[in-house]
Parts: structure tokens; sequence; C-alpha cells
């Protein structure tokens, strides 16, 4: 989708296609962005790289989990109990009930996966598992 971009015309892709967020850059020294973006049925699947150290803000992702899966570079996750360090080939869950809170290093490349919550309540349905009141959680160690 986009290639050889700024920063924020890729944030601003971002909050149209994806969901509203905030973007910090640590310096504006003509980064230059790329990104990917595939809707797969109700799943969208995107390739991000910012191109410099990026911090994003959002807050709830209220009705979606997105995985993010580092292909380059770090990302470090700010939650409640502390900063995740997430390096290449981690993976990192977000909660619908969270806020968002990452940098990305200069040269970070990611793959997020933005999945609706009610794929998964979908699954725990067809299967007659049970299912919480709200979202369903993980258990997730860094």
């Amino acid at each position: 989708v986009l290639t050889k971009a700024s920063p924020e015309e890729q944030s601003a892709y971002i909050n149209q296609h994806i969901g509203p967020h905030e973007m910090q850059l640590t310096r504006n020294t003509g980064a230059l962005a790329s990104m990917l973006h595939c809707r797969g049925g109700r799943m969208d699947v995107c390739h991000l790289a910012f191109g410099a150290e990026t911090r994003i803000f959002a807050g709830q992702l209220r009705h979606y989990y997105h995985l993010h899966l580092i292909l380059q570079g770090n990302c470090a996750y700010e939650t409640s109990k502390g900063t995740v360090l997430l390096q290449p080939g981690d993976a990192w869950i977000i909660l619908p009930r969270e806020n968002v809170d990452l940098t990305y290093s200069h040269d970070c490349e990611q793959l997020m996966v933005r999945i609706p919550s009610e794929i998964f309540n979908e699954v725990c349905l067809e299967h007659g598992w049970p299912r919480p009141i709200e979202h369903i959680e993980f258990n997730r160690t860094p």
C-alpha cells in the first residue's frame, strides 16, 4: 500500500483503515515508512516499518485483538505490570481491554494481525467451550 512514505502518511492510513491512534517520532529525519495491508475475511494483516523510532498510543482496542510478530529490530510494549521488550521472532497479543503504548526501534519491522473478538467467541460456541462475559484472555509471558 505504502512505500517510501512519511511516517505521518502511514499513520493517517492506519487511522483511516485499521484504527485510531497517536504517533510520536523521536526524531523526524526524513524517515521513510512502508506498509503492506490486506484484508482476509474479517481480519486485517499489515507489514509495518516506520523507518524511525516511533511511539504509538491508542486507547482500548474494544472489539479487537492485535497480534504483533516482530520480524526485525525491537518493540517495547508498556503494560500495567512493566515494559515488555520484544525482539525478532517474538509475538505478543494486545487484548481488547488494554491501552496501547508501543515504542518501535528505527529498524523495527513487524507483522500485525487485527482479529475481531467475535471470531474467538464463535470458535468457543462452535466447540462448546465456556466463554467469558467480556473477552477471552490470554496468559502471556515475555
